[in-house]
C-alpha cells in the first residue's frame, strides 16, 4: 500500500493551471480564453481536490461562455460540496 501526500499550495495551483490548459487546448471553443486563467481564479481551484477540479474547470469554462465572458473568473467555480438538495413537495 502507498501513501500519497496532498499536494502543497503550489503544487495544487501547477495541477490546477494543467487540468485547464488541458481542456482549453482539447476544444475549438478554448481559443476564445485565455491560456492561462486569472491567479485569483487558481488560488481558488488550488482550495479544491484535483480530482474536483477537472468537473469544476470544465463547469466554469461554461459559466463563463453563458455569461458573455471570454475568461474563467473565481466566481465562476461553483463547488457544491457539502450542500444537499432538499427533496419536497
Amino acid at each position: 500500500m502507498y501513501e500519497i501526500d496532498a499536494p502543497d499550495a503550489e503544487g495544487s495551483q501547477r495541477i490546477a493551471l494543467n487540468i485547464y490548459r488541458e481542456i482549453r487546448n482539447g476544444h475549438d471553443w478554448g481559443k476564445q480564453f485565455p491560456d492561462a486563467p486569472s491567479e485569483a481564479t487558481l488560488e481558488r481551484l488550488s482550495s479544491l481536490p484535483p480530482r474536483e477540479m477537472r468537473r469544476l474547470i470544465h463547469g466554469a469554462f461554461g459559466t463563463a461562455k453563458l455569461a458573455g465572458r471570454s475568461e474563467v473568473g473565481p466566481d465562476d467555480i461553483q463547488d457544491g460540496r457539502g450542500k444537499k438538495s432538499r427533496i419536497g413537495f
